[in-house]
Order: C-alpha cells, then sequence, then structure tokens
C-alpha cells in the first residue's frame, strides 16, 4: 500500500469514527447507534469513491 493510498484511509477511518460519534449525540439507545452507524457508512462509501488510483507505474498496456 502506498503512503498516499495509507493516508487517505486513516482520513477516512479517522472521520468515519467522528461523525459516527458526534451524529448520534443528539439521540438515545438504538436510534443513536442506528444514526451513527448510517453516518459512518455515508463517510466510507465518500471514500470509496474518491479513494487514489493504484495503478502500478510498471504497468504498462
Amino acid at each position: 500500500m502506498s503512503l498516499r493510498l495509507l493516508a487517505h484511509w486513516t482520513a477516512v477511518t479517522t472521520t468515519a469514527a467522528t461523525v459516527s460519534t458526534v451524529t448520534a449525540i443528539p439521540f438515545t439507545g438504538t436510534a443513536a447507534s442506528a444514526i451513527g452507524t448510517l453516518a459512518a457508512a455515508g463517510v466510507c462509501l465518500i471514500g470509496i469513491a474518491l479513494a487514489p488510483t493504484t495503478t502500478r507505474k510498471d504497468r504498462r498496456p
């Protein structure tokens, strides 16, 4: 894994954890868990969409 890809996924994971916690604050019980999980999933999907490519430089078409 390249340093750029590692940095990207570290940022996505940290953001997902933060968003999950902050989004769940106004809710209680099961609703808090569900809202937090949906928020984290949304951040992860955005992270997948924005992930840098992993094309190797030594491959030729």
